[in-house]
């Protein structure tokens, strides 16, 4: 543990039942904890930073995170948190029962431009696991890889600690392994329950998952070659709290952008591609 990270913590006892507050600033001797006052009217659920606190964190150094706690709570980011988070354009350090949890600022889960590599399926299934306390490692993926001999999802799934389940006993959280005009899967989207997938694809191509977790087309025609379907352990681990996110502000009147998106229409009949879920849980 990091001289920082004890300072954080002892800030957190010191200041609960209510919450604490501070920044990490980066300066040439180092990272500091510059502790906070809570000026929050409510601050055992909620906490507030003085602006004139936020500059004089700003002229002692880079600020690289804010921190707060949640004493008594649940180690995850609340809607508000992550509504501010953005808006704070920061890493946001969250302290709860003597453990610090680091959440990087991944943009909303909805409403996301797709560009392979960048910001795709893969990327929402790891943004959403690490907002709900379970970090992903991130690895490079070329265009086209399952035409190319790769089989990255499989071969990735086992060894960040995830096993195959029965789609029928697909919750809230877990992965779906899909092949979209490919041979292996190469498409990934999450269970949200009640009969919704998150996914992003480029085509904005909507899934639906019927009350006994298996995905079907419009016509309710099964599409399923193969059941490789990915399962859970995300609800003990927040995914029910993160889920239903907050929501992005649609800009100018615009409209919400293409991107990731919770379905509940089916594929056309029409539609090539094959589903193939694999349904893998993570420990």
């Amino acid at each position: 543990m990091t001289q920082t990270e004890s300072a954080i913590l002892a800030h957190a006892r010191r200041c609960a039942p209510a919450e604490s507050c501070g920044f990490v600033i980066s300066t040439s001797e180092g990272e500091w904890y510059i502790p906070c006052v809570n000026i929050s009217a409510e601050p055992e659920a909620y906490f507030r930073i003085a602006p004139e606190d936020w500059l004089r964190a700003e002229m002692q150094g880079e600020i690289v995170a804010l921190v707060h706690s949640h004493p008594g709570g649940l180690p995850w980011l609340s809607e508000a948190d992550r509504r501010l988070q953005i808006k704070s354009a920061l890493p946001w350090w969250l302290v709860c029962r003597g453990d610090i949890h680091k959440f990087r600022c991944v943009p909303h889960l909805t409403g996301r431009r797709f560009e392979h590599g960048v910001t795709d399926c893969y990327t929402l299934f790891r943004d959403a696991y690490h907002l709900a306390g379970t970090e992903m490692p991130d690895f490079h993926r070329e265009d086209d890889w399952w035409r190319n001999g790769q089989n990255l999802y499989l071969d990735n799934m086992a060894v960040t600690g995830f096993y195959r389940v029965p789609l029928s006993s697909a919750q809230a959280g877990d992965i779906l392994l899909c092949c979209f005009g490919a041979s292996v899967p190469n498409h990934a989207a999450i269970y949200c329950g009640n009969g919704e997938l998150l996914h992003h694809l480029p085509e904005q191509l909507r899934l639906q998952v019927n009350g006994r977790g298996i995905p079907k087309n419009g016509n309710d025609e099964r599409i399923l070659s193969g059941v490789t379907a990915t399962g859970t352990h995300l609800p003990s681990r927040g995914f029910t709290t993160i889920w239903p996110p907050p929501q992005p502000v649609c800009e100018h009147g615009s409209g919400s952008h293409p991107g990731a998106v919770v379905t509940g229409a089916g594929l056309s009949p029409s539609d090539e591609r094959r589903l193939v879920p694999d349904t893998y849980c993570r420990l």
